[in-house]
């Protein structure tokens, strides 16, 4: 997702913390990211575990540290004695912290803005109301000219990123309607910008499972229809599982794991970061 170029390092870095040293971005400069995705995709995790992702080089320096919150949200993990837990992962302040009040807000367009390396950039986040709105096809517009509207206040958008998970056995009509919608309304250029993000991963080995083909047909009839955008769908999809936030955030509330937890979390924020970073 970000971009960065290859130098030598020590062999005792990590991958993400080459890539961290290495990435090229200009001092005081932002990323901005647009997220679409229907509701219950895991767009709130996704946004907290990136704020992590890009803070902290390994999971062992994001358990040293104090968890990034930018939505608050509620989890259930089981300990390593069987017993139930309910964590909270951030709160109302960490929410109204972390709210742009830069940009003027459009109805249910919510912006999340941390820093990035330190004083040389930050990554704006831009977060929208779930594509497949119950109340209809109006309101579905209405939501559509509210995204339109916001990123239309932007000097510059970075990536349009649709999220899904990889178990969609159908993709809805709500949310086929929605992409041809803000697809026809943007330049053609900006399909090189187009990213796919895949969450919920790990049960399909890290890979965007049988979602994939359903997005193909997707694309192909966006490419046929009105806008006649062509979506490219390769290197341009990512994929993650979000499932170590909760995991840290557990820890830090004292709940305690198995190692096998422990191993398959460390995998877990590993590939996601490593993805956060390619």
């Amino acid at each position: 997702m970000l971009q960065y170029r290859d130098t030598k390092m020590s062999s005792d870095e990590s991958d993400v913390e080459k890539k961290i040293k290495t990435l090229k971005i200009n001092e005081k400069a932002d990323i901005n990211i647009l997220l679409l995705g229907e509701t219950g995709v895991g767009k709130s995790t996704f946004i907290n575990s990136v704020a992590n992702y890009i803070t902290y080089t390994d999971l062992k320096k994001a358990e040293e540290e104090n968890l990034l919150s930018l939505i608050p949200s509620k989890c259930h993990v089981t300990d390593k004695h069987g017993k139930r837990h309910i964590i909270q992962i951030g709160s109302e302040k960490d929410h109204n912290e972390y709210l742009d009040t830069g940009v003027s807000a459009t109805q249910d367009v919510k912006t999340y803005v941390f820093p990035m390396l330190g004083e040389k950039g930050k990554v704006r986040l831009i977060d929208t109301p779930g594509m497949g709105d119950t109340r209809g096809i109006k309101q579905d517009d209405i939501n559509c000219e509210n995204i339109l509207s916001y990123i239309g206040q932007l000097h510059e958008l970075h990536a349009i990123c649709f999220l899904f998970k990889p178990t969609n056995a159908r993709i809805t009509t709500f949310f086929k309607y929605c992409m041809a919608q803000i697809l026809s309304r943007l330049d053609k250029s900006a399909s090189k910008n187009i990213i796919f993000v895949f969450t919920n991963t790990r049960g399909a080995d890290y890979s965007p499972g049988d979602t994939i083909r359903i997005l193909e047909e997707v694309v192909k009839d966006i490419k046929s229809g009105p806008s006649s955008v062509d979506i490219p769908l390769n290197r341009n999809i990512f994929c993650f599982d979000n499932e170590a936030l909760k995991y840290l955030a557990a820890i830090k509330q004292g709940v305690d794991f198995d190692n096998s937890i422990k191993l398959r979390n460390r995998e877990s924020w590993q590939k996601s970061a490593n993805e956060c970073w390619r």
